[in-house]
Parts: structure tokens; sequence; C-alpha cells
């Protein structure tokens, strides 16, 4: 019997490869991600189970975009408010065809809430699966040809209005997402998918032209001739009383029984209070890890000297003639010596950033293998480094060499600190890519309640601020209060306000179109709460720099035009929302949806009809 096995050997292994391969096609394989032992579907869209790697595929999409912002040029905006700034680059990111994708299939029928940023973004990756569903059955594709166009025209990716090949391969080599071919794919998935949308938005989006009381509404906004004032309660003026020992003990009591509270409720494996205790009655928790740091080659510089031109030496003597003719050729060999070097160097550097990245991939796959058998130190003394062990630090005072790389901190002192799972991290958080850290957490030191002698003085300035805060507060309200009765009374808001003890400050008039001079202090609060009153109301108390602020309007004005009904109807053209209405960036009022309601209401529905169900 033994004999007839050893002849036939390789006839008996290759029937049992077919035997290994049709069972695997049909029955699959148990310990997969899908299915496998203790691997549960997290939602189903139209009997089609998603499991977790499912999940992570689509939700790497939201990390990408993220990345993708960040590389985003911002004009300068010197002289700006900082308030109008944001607002601004808030506008700006929002016209962005990658951030509308991420932020429209997020928000769309929004049902599952997450904790943290590290939570995956169940509704993203829901309504991901129920577009690419529905744009099956629309007959909806996405070519290749489409994308690499596509991907062109993305802001990100151009520098003044052209598409930038550098900012292009900047990004492939970013390791955003693992390697170049990784990063490529993974932005060509999320492409084809934010393709997909704009394919299916356009065909069910339809168009909505805005009511007559809108466009009266907008018209009235945009040319109505504003006189507003203000009055400011000054935080300087106020005398808060001054905590005593009691409070001081009282408020150091109250944080002891919150953290007690949330201390016994993590060792009974609990959820915490929502109330946690005040960090300055704790000491700051520390951390230690096994750390690498990979360092990626940095690209050589250009060469800069232009290459040299002959000058003409027809009319000069022989000799000199002579003398020019060498020294240009002299430096021409210069030259051509110099570019030889650069391509030498770029071609080292290349190689150089392709070991690294491979070496830094291999490190990180195997630091996160499920049959890892290895230790952290012997798996990095196997690729060529030596791993660093940190003794517990606090986020303020890491070890030196992670003291100028932030995002790698955050990333340690937000990893879970129940799981022993090693971590890459790109750094620094934007490009360039200068490297990788990789770590694991050894030791985690929760933070502990902290004497009273050690934290008084950090909560007498507390109380005194609160105090402070509270003075402010009641002060406003108080004078906002005589204010309005003035006024009710038929006083102008100056007297009012005087009576009030408050001294007011008339802004000149202003509209849409004319804003208030640069030097009108507060002027953006102002104009921003003018928008929303009517002639005689006063604002809440609004938070600025010197104390709490109120804003009246006195009156509100619109001039006769012949040219109203004309720039109405045209008002109306332009607020007309439809699938394709361009966004539009301006520095003082809102854009136009960039998505229809249909569209995102078809899409809520799809949802819901599509039978989903998050197991729990």
């Amino acid at each position: 019997m033994l004999e007839t096995l050893r002849k036939h050997h390789y006839i008996l292994m290759l029937f049992v490869a077919v035997i290994v391969c049709v069972a695997f096609v049909f029955f699959g394989d148990a310990t997969h991600t899908r299915g496998g032992p203790g691997n549960q579907p997290i939602f189903r869209v139209e009997g089609k189970d998603y499991f977790q790697e499912d999940v992570r595929r689509i939700d790497v999409q939201e990390r990408l975009v993220g990345y993708l912002a960040n590389m985003l040029e911002v004009p300068d905006m010197q002289g700006v408010p900082e308030q109008m700034r944001m607002q601004l680059m808030m506008q700006m990111r929002g016209g962005d065809p990658l951030i509308q994708y991420i932020n429209s299939l997020s928000s769309v029928g929004a049902r599952f809430g997450r904790k943290s940023r590290e939570d995956p973004n169940l509704d993203l990756a829901m309504n991901v699966a129920v577009l690419r569903t529905e744009a099956k059955k629309l007959g909806v594709e996405v070519d290749r040809k489409d994308l690499v166009n596509f991907v062109q025209t993305l802001p990100v990716f151009q520098t003044s209005n052209q598409f930038d090949s550098q900012k292009y391969e900047s990004f492939l080599n970013s390791g955003v997402a693992g390697d170049r071919t990784n990063t490529e794919r993974e932005l060509y998935t999320m492409l084809r998918d934010v393709r997909t949308y704009q394919k299916v938005r356009d065909l069910i989006g339809g168009s909505f032209a805005p009511s007559k009381a809108e466009v009266d509404f907008q018209y009235a906004s945009q040319h109505e001739i504003t006189t507003a004032a203000s009055a400011l309660v000054e935080k300087a003026k106020q005398t808060p009383a001054a905590p005593t020992d009691a409070d001081i003990q009282k408020f150091y009591d109250d944080e002891k029984a919150k953290f007690e509270k949330t201390a016994a409720a993590l060792a009974a494996k609990q959820e915490p209070p929502a109330a946690a205790a005040d960090p300055i009655v704790l000491s700051d928790e520390k951390r230690a890890v096994r750390y690498l740091l990979i360092n990626m080659p940095q690209q050589p510089a250009p060469v800069t000297t232009p290459a040299p031109t002959a000058e003409d030496t027809s009319k000069l003597p022989e000799d000199q003639k002579k003398a020019k003719e060498e020294e240009f050729k002299k430096r021409m060999e210069e030259h051509t010596a110099a570019l030889a070097k650069r391509a030498g160097d770029m071609k080292a550097y290349e190689d150089a950033q392709k070991t690294a990245l491979t070496k830094a991939d291999v490190i990180s796959n195997a630091l996160v293998a499920e049959d890892r058998t290895q230790t952290f130190e012997e798996i990095v003394k196997a690729n060529g480094f030596e791993a660093k062990t940190s003794e517990p630090f606090t986020r303020a005072a890491p070890p030196e060499d992670l003291k100028t790389q932030p995002n790698v901190v955050n990333e340690i002192f937000t990893a879970d600190s129940g799981s022993s799972v090693a971590r890459t991290v790109p750094f620094p958080a934007s490009p360039p890519l200068q490297g990788y850290a990789l770590f694991e957490l050894i030791k985690v030191e929760a933070p502990a309640m902290l004497p009273l002698d050690q934290v008084k003085e950090k909560i007498t300035e507390k109380l005194k601020a609160i105090n402070l805060t509270t003075a402010l507060k009641t002060a406003a309200d108080t004078a906002r209060t005589k204010i309005l009765e003035g006024i009710k009374a038929g006083k102008s808001f100056a007297d009012a306000a005087k009576e009030a003890g408050l001294a007011a400050v008339e802004i000149p008039p202003f509209s849409s179109k004319k804003r208030p001079a640069a030097d009108v202090k507060h002027s953006f609060v102002i104009t921003g709460q003018a928008a929303t009153l009517n002639p005689g109301e006063v604002s809440e108390p609004q938070t600025v720099e010197e104390g709490l602020l109120l804003v009246s309007v006195i009156k509100k004005e619109l001039m006769k035009d012949p040219k109203m009904e004309e720039d109405k109807k045209s008002l109306a053209a332009t607020q007309t929302i439809s699938s394709d209405t361009p966004v539009r960036v301006n520095m003082f009022g809102p854009s136009p949806a960039s998505v229809s309601p249909l569209f995102e209401a078809w899409l809520n529905a799809r949802r819901t009809a599509a039978a989903e169900a998050k197991v729990e």
C-alpha cells in the first residue's frame, strides 16, 4: 500500500489540491473575516451582509479626504478677522467635491453616533453600500477614463487651476494608506464612489426654485441699509466675590466624588458617568511605549544654476574667441555634471524611499498579524532597526525624539488604553511625509487625585473665573432687561443704555454690499446679530474679548430701485437649487446648497427600504 502511494504521490497531491480548491470556492474560509467565528455582520443591505472589513474599506475614505483637505491651499487672508477667516475656510473646503461627498454621505439618514474619531463611520459605510447597490440598478457606471479626467480637476491636485503632477505624486508617496500602490488603489476606489455619487445625484436631483417670499427676503437682505448700535458690558468693571476656603473645599470634594464614581465604574467594566472630574485636580496620565521612528530620505535639491548660454564670438580676435569657447565648454561640462549628479541622487533617493516604505510596511504588517509570535523588538530588529522603550511620560513631556512630532504623541495618548495592538502613524500630520512612527503601549498610568494643597491655587483661579463669568452674565442680562424696558417706553437705544449704565456706540449705516469700515470694533459680531434682529430688538449678550456685547438695530431701510423686479428675477434664477449648482464662495453670506434635497430624500428612502439591520 505504501509503495503504491509512493509511486503515485504526484497524482494524489493533485487530487487533494483540487478537493481543497473546490471546498474553498463553495464553502469559503471559516476563519476569514466574512462570517468567521465571533465575527457577526455589522449591517445588511438588501440581503447582503457587510462585515467589519467591509466597513473598514469604506471608512478609510474619510481618512483620505481628511488628509487631502489638509493639502488644500488657502489664499492669504492677512487682515481678515479670525472668525471670518474660519468661516471663509469652511466655505472653501465645503466647495471641494470630495468633502461634499463625505459630508453628504455621512449625514443622510444619520442614525449611528460616534463616541470618537476612532469609531467607524457606520452612516458613511451604509450610505455608500446603498449607493453602490442603487447605481447598479440604475445602470450608472464609471470607467477608468472618467476617473483619470476627474482626478485632474480636483482642487487639491491643482496649482493656478492647472493639474499639478507634483502634488499628485506627493500624495501617492504620503503613506496615508500604506505604500504608494495601496494609496493609489484606495484613492481610485474612493473616486469611483465619488463619481457614482455625483452621477446618481445629477440623475435624481431635480431642481427647486425659491418662493416669492424667499426671493423678497433675499433681496431685502442684500439691499436694505441697516443702522445698528452696540453697548459693551465690560469685564474689567466687574468685581466678583473671591472664593472662600469652603468654596474651594466643596469644589475639591465634588470633583473627588466624580473621580471615585468613574474609577468604580471602570473597575466594574461599566460605562463611566458622563460627568468626569475636572483635570485640574488630577495628575496627568502617563504612558510608556515601545516605538520605532523610520525617517524617510529627503529629496535632493534641484539644480538651480541655469544652463550656460554660448556668446557670439564671431567678431572677437582668435585668442579671445578660443578663451570664450574654452570657458563655455567648461561651464557646460560643470552643468552637465551637476545634472548627472542630481539624476544619480534622485535615483538613490527613490531607491532609499522605496526601501524605507517597504520596510515600514513589512514591520507594520508583522506587528498587527493575528498569528504574531515575535515581540516588538524582535520584529524591528529582524528588519535592521533597533526599537526604543520609553519611561512613562505625559502628553506635555514626551521623549526627546517625539517632541517634534505632536501628531504621533497625540496618537499615543488617544490609542485605546486596553489594547496592545501596535499602531503605525505617518508624520508630520500634513505633507510632505517625513517618516513613520510605529508603537505599542506597554503601560498606562491613569490620572489620580492630587492632594488639595497641590491644586488649591488652580481651584482658586478657576472659581475666580467662574465667579467673573457669572457676574458678567448677570450684569449683561440686567442691562439688557433695562434697555428693552426703556425702548418699550419710547426711549432711544442710546438713552436706554445710558440709564442702564452703559455707553452706546452707533455703527455707520451698512448693507451686505457695503460693510462697516475695518476700524469699526466688533463689526463682524454686530453685522451678524443685526441680520437676525428687527428694529428695536436687542440681541442676547455676545462674547467679545472685553466682555459681553449687546447689539440693537435702530432701523432698516429698503431703498427704491427701478431695477428691483428685474433684480428679483435674476436672484430667483441664481437661488434655484439643482444637482449641478456650483458652490460659490463669498465672504459674507452662505453659499447655495450643492446637493438637492430631493437626492438626499431619495437616498434616505432607499436606505430605509434596503432592509438594513445593525447587529449589536
